[in-house]
């Protein structure tokens, strides 16, 4: 069976970060005033609440003052009248009711301190929580809840450092070789070939101690959001899943797996992992929708904890996805205020990593769509992360804004665009394996998922489409056909190479080449170009797309209405006459072949041939 998708956008990949991107993840301050005043309505507490753990050090903490004269937040929104919202008609702050701002703190492993627990609001001195909140608060049909945990002066390449980061060496400017912990190690640093001297503090106590202090508050949910829903019918479910997986992980130590069989178990695990973290947000009555990150001031003083950055910021955002059984949760980080871009020193190592994780760089493929950076050196309004940028409210607003703006952007981007047939629509949790599917047959980032009927028979497939990959005017896209058990023909089972997850499996990605034509400033991309230029075939499909064309004999003009003249698929020519192929205006409705006689510059529709799936 031939199936003719929809064109989609073209997705660039980009293996460098350009100034476009940069300034794309910017945001300017006045585009607060976008944001309504909050209704003071409460959320819908029959939903999940979806969390937001904030994560850091100082500048996380917040230290942008209110009251005062320049710098601070009355004379921003009173005098400047910048962040409007923030205010009611009375000129008192406001107060969001679908918004709960938390925030905990304490050293090391140590005790837990409350310092908030209110619905969003200008207390005290303010961080980027307020413009985080509001901006995911507005976006956000569900109670939401503003978890603070953090400390100041802590290096996430010491202090902060997540379970299973290895240790490293370093040798300084003096020629002098350093010895750096992994997880748990101690103490920060040693010189090579010398005895390490314990003390009580260990590489990650900090992380250890932030992330139990957002579990305590989790698990104590009712104290700091009242009228949460919790699921006791997913309880149960939830249970005889973790039990399943601790099965499958025991068996796998001790198991021995050919090649294929450990692909096919991990796969397996991997699926129910993702499925019980549904079940436990329902269970729970919260889902831990992001996390936000502000911190490398401490890191970017040392050569060598900026120098391992970005390995450790990436290993960061994947261990707290797995301590917070949160696979789908969205990561937002932001760079230091003080360092341009460009800058080579430790400020610059940081900047680079931040930059680098963003999913629209293109370095880390699994993090398209699910990690975005805010680059903050145009946002902040002078002095730097030591001197917490002088107390200034509109430096802390404006980053909380951008990255609040940036987590609402990749909520928005829910995965690839979906066309299913009505006997063939896949469930979240299958969709999910196919995503699995698709990453381990070489699509790490799709871009459509597709089920069709296999006429006259029963089955069905599913087509998995990937991002275009574009140079010049050539487009290539990778698109893969994944068969499930129980859609498709009854008896058949996998080939020898094809890669199984559960009941669905796939061979090689087969890979669809398209040429991009311009006509009147729009894009088309018909399949295949034979014989004639891409200026040629503008030139034809111009004309068609004008209407600008007699026809034969033979031809009836008002069949050709039913032709979608925007959705060319080929174009041949042989001689004086061109073969071209359009897609039929109804979905599923089958293609038009049409014979085009040219002489000069006038066209002639000679014959039309449509086939009908």
């Amino acid at each position: 069976m031939l199936s003719f998708p929809d064109r989609l956008p073209a997705a660039k990949l980009l293996s460098v970060i350009s100034a476009a991107l940069l300034f794309a993840s910017t945001a300017k301050a006045d585009d607060g005033a976008k944001l309504p005043d909050p209704d003071g309505k409460a959320a819908d507490m029959s939903k999940p609440v979806q969390v937001y753990i904030l994560l850091g050090q100082s500048n996380m903490l917040g230290f942008g003052k209110i009251k005062g004269g320049d710098g601070s937040l009355e004379h921003a929104v009173k005098e400047k009248n910048l962040y409007p919202y923030l205010i009611d008609d009375a000129g008192n702050w406001t107060e969001r009711k679908d918004v709960r701002n938390v925030r905990v703190m304490g050293s090391g492993t140590g005790g837990m301190r409350g310092f908030n627990n209110e619905w969003m609001t200008i207390k005290g001195n303010i961080g980027p929580e307020i413009g985080i909140g509001h901006h995911v608060g507005h976006a956000t049909d569900a109670p939401v809840m503003i978890l603070k945990s953090c400390i100041g002066n802590r290096a996430l390449g010491w202090d902060l450092l997540p379970p299973g980061s290895d240790g490293f060496e370093f040798t300084d400017d003096k020629g002098v070789t350093w010895v750096h912990p992994g997880y748990k190690g101690t103490p920060e640093r040693w010189v090579k070939g010398t005895e390490p001297k314990k003390i009580k503090w260990y590489a990650g106590m900090q992380y250890d101690g932030d992330i139990a202090r957002a579990k305590k508050v989790l698990a104590e949910l009712d104290k700091y959001y009242t009228g949460v829903k919790k699921s006791k019918a997913h309880v149960s479910e939830a249970a005889q899943v973790k039990t399943t997986i601790t099965k499958m992980e025991d068996f796998a130590r001790r198991a021995r797996f050919t090649r294929e069989g450990l692909r096919k178990h991990n796969g397996e695990l991997a699926a129910l992992r993702k499925k019980l973290a549904g079940l436990q947000a329902a269970a729970n009555g919260y889902e831990v929708a992001g996390f936000f990150w502000w911190q490398g001031d401490r890191d970017s003083r040392s050569a060598a904890l900026s120098s391992r950055y970005e390995k450790n910021l990436v290993h960061l955002i994947k261990q707290l996805r797995k301590d917070f059984n949160a696979p789908n949760a969205k990561f937002v980080c932001a760079s230091l205020g003080q360092t341009e871009q460009g800058a080579t020193d430790g400020g610059g190592k940081i900047l680079d990593a931040i930059l680098a994780v963003d999913g629209k760089s293109g370095k880390y493929p699994e993090f398209k769509g699910n990690v975005a950076s805010v680059y903050s050196h145009p946002l902040s309004k002078g002095s730097s992360s030591g001197s917490h940028y002088g107390g200034n409210a509109e430096t802390y607003m404006n980053i909380g804004e951008a990255m609040g703006r940036a987590m609402v952007e990749l909520l928005k981007d829910d995965g690839p665009k979906r066309k299913y047939v009505s006997r063939a629509v896949l469930s979240k949790e299958q969709e999910k394996i196919i995503l699995e599917l698709a990453a381990k047959c070489g699509i790490k980032s799709v871009a459509e998922i597709s089920t069709y009927n296999l006429y006259p028979t029963a089955a069905r497939g599913i087509a998995v489409r990937g991002t275009d990959q574009i140079e010049g005017r050539q487009v290539s896209t990778q698109i893969l056909h994944i068969r499930f058990k129980d859609w498709w023909h009854r008896g058949q089972s996998p080939r020898k190479d094809d890669i199984r997850i559960g009941d669905f499996w796939a061979g090689k990605p087969a890979t669809q080449k398209q040429t991009i034509l311009k006509v009147a400033g729009k894009e088309y991309r018909p399949g295949s170009i034979q014989g004639l230029s891409i200026k040629e075939s503008e030139f034809v499909l111009g004309r068609l797309l004008e209407g600008e064309y007699s026809v034969g004999a033979g031809v009836q003009k008002n069949g050709l209405q039913q032709i979608d003249w925007s959705r060319p698929q080929f174009f041949r020519k042989g001689g004086d006459v061109v073969s071209a192929g359009f897609l039929h205006k109804g979905e599923g409705g089958g293609f038009f072949e049409l014979e085009i006689k040219l002489r000069g510059e006038e066209l002639t529709v000679q014959q039309v041939l449509q086939a009908v799936p």
